[in-house]
């Protein structure tokens, strides 16, 4: 449930960014253009904003803000605080996350968690690629996950499991 949000333009399209009062709750692209009236927001979603512009400026590759990842089950939490782990510019396949999560037949359940996420972006989702390295499903559109993943020069788009 949100409290407060507001939305963002970004090169990418608008932004959704909501909060539950203490914690973002989510980031998501919405199809729709924007006025240039101006909202008055709570600061940690004034924060997200700033951060999220900086992002897409090239001066931001770490996101530090309050998250509530509440609203997901105790797994897809787990997936989810594994690929805040993935670094900048970095990729790692959805095999590798199931075997990093202790076993490799759960790699659907990590494909359904993976799409399960509300905070575009800040849980970057778009860095995880099939185990071949080709660019798999993304809840915000194939196009935008190639962008971010551009934007990152994630050395397009190249498996890179020896990170963890």
């Amino acid at each position: 449930m949100f409290v407060h949000w507001t939305y963002l333009q970004t090169p990418l399209g608008t932004l959704k960014i909501a909060g539950n009062g203490i914690a973002l709750s989510e980031i998501g692209f919405e199809e729709m253009t924007l006025s240039k009236k101006e909202f008055q927001v709570p600061d940690y979603i004034a924060f997200a904003q700033e951060q999220i512009e900086e992002y897409f400026d090239f001066n931001r590759k770490e996101f530090q803000l309050h998250l509530d990842l509440s609203f997901g089950t105790s797994f897809q939490q787990e997936v989810w605080n594994y690929i805040l782990a993935i670094p900048y510019g970095k990729t790692v396949s959805y095999s590798k996350i199931a075997d990093d999560l202790g076993d490799r037949k759960m790699i659907r359940a990590v494909g359904q968690a993976v799409g399960a996420n509300k905070l575009a972006l800040v849980v970057p989702c778009h860095r995880v690629v099939s185990a071949e390295g080709e660019m798999t499903g993304f809840a915000w559109g194939i196009d935008r996950k190639r962008r971010l993943l551009e934007i990152e020069k994630a050395d397009l788009y190249g498996l890179q499991d020896t990170l963890f």
